[in-house]
């Protein structure tokens, strides 16, 4: 039996290029660069108002996600940053959406 319940739900995103100086001073100045790697933190050890600290190393042979933070012009999904916001659970879910670059193809656009 699966509970279901009706909540108010909070969401902005962080898509465009007016966004990219909020999201550097929310994330970090590397915010919209990155690389896929399984990173365990446990948030529910963690106190409210602490910040949880982990990183991963960008290596020769991973494949990099980049976040444009550009306007999406006929892309069918935007790229960004997608935050959904639930009260009653105190549940943040963010949602990424990157484009995938490999070695080769950054090289090629110098």
């Amino acid at each position: 039996m699966v509970q279901k319940w009706r909540d108010v739900q909070e969401t902005f995103s962080l898509n465009t290029p007016e966004h990219l100086h909020f999201a550097q001073l929310l994330f970090g100045t590397c915010i919209g660069l990155g690389v896929r790697a399984v990173i365990p933190e446990n948030l529910k050890n963690t106190p409210r108002l602490e910040r949880a600290e982990n990183y991963h190393s960008i290596h020769v042979g991973d494949t990099i996600n980049v976040v444009p933070f550009r306007h999406h012009g006929h892309e069918s999904v935007g790229r960004g940053l997608y935050f959904r916001y639930m009260g009653s659970t105190c549940m943040l879910t963010i949602t990424i959406r990157f484009s995938q670059l490999k070695p080769a193809q950054i090289i090629g656009q110098r």
